[in-house]
């Protein structure tokens, strides 16, 4: 009996450690990787990431949009955040709590004003970031003729 339970706890140790590196694995995967930003439809924004729900906002909701690259994010109070992506709700100076769905590689945003409060969005580089905020500058203009 002594045998059998020797085995067993040398099986265990193994099942210990396959399950160690597996989270590890799971959790380096979850750290590194993902994807946020928004596509411009007819009559809404909807924005989506990896790891953080989804978000959709009627154009008849965004009172105003712009571009920026001085933006301070703040902190996160809600949410999930990564070497990669900072998503959910977050606090600073300027705005006090909004939604902020970003790339951490990408320093430029577009701040939109809601009736529902601050949203902030960008894409993996600056350039789409700057084509996405034209896009949603063109679906206000369209609502406001």
């Amino acid at each position: 009996m002594a045998a059998i339970s020797l085995k067993k706890a040398s099986g265990g140790k193994k099942g210990v450690g396959f399950f160690t590196v597996a989270v590890f694995l799971v959790v380096l995967i979850l750290l590194s990787t993902g994807h946020a930003g928004a596509r411009v439809g007819t009559e809404s924004v909807k924005i989506k990431s990896t790891y953080w729900p989804s978000k959709e906002i009627p154009k008849e909701e965004i009172l105003s949009v712009s571009f920026r690259e001085d933006f301070d994010t703040g902190r996160r109070v809600g949410g999930f955040g990564s070497f990669v992506l900072s998503l959910g709700r977050f606090q600073n100076e300027e705005f006090g709590k909004y939604d902020l769905y970003a790339n951490n590689g990408c320093k430029a945003y577009v701040v939109m004003e809601t009736v529902d409060g601050m949203v902030v969005v960008n894409e993996k580089k600056e350039e789409a970031t700057k084509a996405l905020y034209e896009e949603i500058r063109a679906l206000i203009d369209q609502q406001e003729k």
